[in-house]
């Protein structure tokens, strides 16, 4: 029983530290490692992996598997203590289905303790996650914002000195010695705006340094809240398949950045895009309807000049 117990505090605390991973594919391993272990023992066992009721127990898996993500996801977003304090409201939950489902009695008694256990997780769950909010996230914040400063720097210096761009760009990424790269702030403040950020900036950096696989990954590890790095970092990604050759995935996530922010800087110059990509596609519809969008409702961008021969490949 003990060593059950320091497994699954253990596997807890592995999730809490890898917050820069999605709790799906923290899931995804989890479940491969448990699939080997028990199709083993079941094959030695002779019993087969299916059991006597594929209906229920995919229902079943399902279900583990939507709890398991859901409970991962709350490890990485709140203070673990309150994250597993939650979890125990499962209980209180199974007795309240049982009586309906299942005929189950459950006395007034036991309602009344479930009453007072559920009040006692949610006082718990509440002040957790407000200490975890103003003792764990905010000082993050703001030593991940401070940190961050000096590699932000030897971003924007490259990207206006194409001369010395590759070093500053590798003193961006890596750090210089004094202060920490987009990378280190990326590992040690998984979750922070400062990790955004830098997530971003390295997705973008390994797109013009010609690595275009590890510019999608970065960049779609981006989740933006605003508008216009939203669309730039879905353009990103769409560029980054051109490049290499995946046309049609580059002009699925070229129609997600046009559509992701509707402004006059991010949205013409990814319908032009993505209508001159559909044209190498020969998908003629989809090249239509992106340039007749960029005709119409932004006639008075640089983009939407000189359509007409486009206009004509694409309705041809």
């Amino acid at each position: 029983m003990l060593i059950s117990v320091g497994c699954f505090a253990a596997v807890n605390l592995m999730v809490k530290f890898l917050p820069h991973l999605p709790a799906t594919e923290l899931v995804l391993f989890r479940s491969l490692i448990t699939f080997a272990i028990s199709y083993t023992l079941l094959k030695r066992k002779r019993i087969s992996p299916w059991g006597v009721n594929k209906k229920w127990l995919l229902i079943r898996g399902l279900a583990g598997t939507t709890a398991l993500t859901v409970f991962f996801y709350t490890i990485q977003k709140m203070p673990l203590s309150a994250a597993v304090t939650v979890q125990y409201l499962s209980p209180f939950f199974t007795a309240f289905i049982a009586g309906f489902l299942l005929g189950e009695r459950t006395r007034w008694a036991q309602w009344f303790f479930f009453l007072v256990s559920f009040i006692g997780i949610v006082v718990v769950g509440v002040f957790g996650y407000l200490g975890y909010e103003n003792y764990v996230v905010k000082p993050m914040q703001e030593e991940s914002t401070n940190l961050i400063a000096q590699a932000q720097t030897h971003f924007n210096e490259a990207l206006e000195d194409p001369t010395l761009q590759d070093s500053l760009f590798v003193l961006a990424l890596e750090g210089d010695g004094v202060s920490p790269g987009f990378i280190e702030i990326i590992n040690s403040y998984g979750g922070s705006a400062a990790a955004q950020i830098a997530t971003y900036n390295a997705g973008m950096i390994y797109l013009k340094r010609g690595e275009y696989d590890l510019a999608i990954d970065y960049l779609e590890d981006f989740s933006a809240n605003d508008p216009v790095l939203g669309a730039l970092a879905l353009g990103g990604i769409a560029d980054a398949f051109t490049e290499l050759n995946q046309l049609e995935d580059a002009l699925g996530y070229y129609q997600k950045a046009a559509n992701y922010a509707d402004n006059d800087l991010t949205t013409p110059r990814f319908l032009l895009k993505g209508a001159q990509v559909a044209l190498s596609l020969d998908a003629k519809a989809d090249a239509a309807a992106l340039l007749e969008t960029l005709a119409s409702d932004y006639a008075e961008t640089p983009q939407a000049t000189h359509l007409e021969v486009l206009l004509a490949q694409a309705q041809n």
